[in-house]
Formats: structure tokens, C-alpha cells, sequence
């Protein structure tokens, strides 16, 4: 178990159902608690309801996508931060719109996880 993952909660967000049930694992392998949704609406809704540590955010998706969720994020009091995953965007893009890093579309989950266990040091101070 990472000794960042005590009692961590991370939010996995992505419509490719596949890519969700890898990250999840990964980051449960980890020690992680997990939880996931497929669209920027439910995942809005998640955040305001379990308030997770950490988001790993796909940004293309159906109904409400990634860039609306880092939009309606940065209204927030005290947001998570977010790991952003695409096939297809900029992770310059991706930054500027608020995430705290970016990983290209298929990415090393090992990075993956680091990532996530690193911005939740730096969140935790």
C-alpha cells in the first residue's frame, strides 16, 4: 500500500468503461479508495456529495465533458485537484484550464498512480 493512499479518495471519470475499470484498479492496488462515473454531470454531483481527495478526469466525454467539469471546479471553495487523461486534448490546454497534470491516452499507470499519490502529498502539505 502507498503510504499516500491512507483514507485518500480519488474520483475516476471517464465514459470508456474499460480505461475506468483500469484506472480503478491501479489506484485500489495502490490503496485507494475508489469510486467512478461516466460523465462530467454525475461526476459534478459526486464531488459535491463524497468531496473526493483527487479527480482523475478523461476530458472528451458525452453529456457534460471534462473541460466543463475543470470549468465548474474552479467555482468551487477548495476543489480537488485533478489528474487529466486524453486521447486527443492538449495537456498545455488542460493545465491552463486548471488541471494539476495531464497524461496522454494510453498512459503508464504507474506515472498514473505517482501522479496522483504526489499531488496528494502536496495537498495534504
Amino acid at each position: 500500500m502507498d503510504s499516500d493512499a491512507a483514507h485518500a479518495h480519488i474520483l475516476v471519470v471517464d465514459d470508456d468503461r474499460v480505461a475506468s475499470s483500469v484506472y480503478r484498479q491501479t489506484l485500489e492496488i495502490r490503496g485507494f479508495r475508489v469510486s467512478s462515473a461516466t460523465d462530467g454531470r454525475a461526476a459534478l454531483q459526486m464531488v459535491r456529495s463524497e468531496r473526493p481527495d483527487l479527480i482523475v478526469l478523461d476530458l472528451i466525454m458525452p453529456v457534460t465533458d471534462g473541460w466543463a467539469v475543470l470549468a465548474a471546479l474552479k467555482e468551487m471553495a477548495d476543489p480537488p485537484p485533478v489528474v487529466a487523461v486524453s486521447a486527443s486534448a492538449n495537456g498545455q490546454d488542460a493545465v491552463k484550464a486548471g488541471a494539476q497534470a495531464f497524461f496522454l491516452k494510453p498512459c503508464s499507470l504507474r506515472d498514473l498512480g505517482d501522479a496522483c499519490a504526489a499531488l496528494l502529498r502536496e495537498r495534504r502539505g
